[in-house]
């Protein structure tokens, strides 16, 4: 059997990281977390996870600014949590080019509702 992924969970509210966290965590995951975008930038030098889960909207420094940091010298997965939001003017969202592997809606911004697409694969 294959050891499943270490994470980063990098989320600023208490209630929906400590939710994530134990979901993350029932499925066989190790899982680090962060509060804020300088406190995800330290754990990431320690801990090295295999994938990042990161919220776009943190106090200090944002989401965008953790994942351009790490990805000046690493390419390992991150997906962006963000809140629902409307298009840019020219048709993209905010934030397309900034070196994430995959946009989630984050589950706090869509309470008792699944995703459109369903739940994403289960990689073995």
């Amino acid at each position: 059997m294959s050891a499943m992924p270490s994470l980063l969970l990098v989320e600023d509210d208490a209630a929906i990281r400590t939710a994530l966290q134990l979901a993350l965590t029932r499925q066989g995951h190790q899982v680090a977390v962060a509060a804020s975008g300088e406190e995800a930038l330290a754990t990431y030098k320690t801990v090295r996870p295999d994938l990042i889960v990161l919220d776009v909207m943190l106090p200090g420094v944002d989401g965008f600014e953790v994942c351009r940091q790490i990805r000046r010298t690493e390419q390992l997965p991150i997906i962006l949590l963000t809140a629902p939001q409307r298009r840019h003017r020219r048709g993209r969202r905010p934030g397309v080019r900034r070196g994430r592997l995959r946009r989630e809606t984050s589950p706090a911004a869509r309470p008792g509702r699944p995703h459109p697409r369903g739940p994403a694969p289960r990689r073995t």
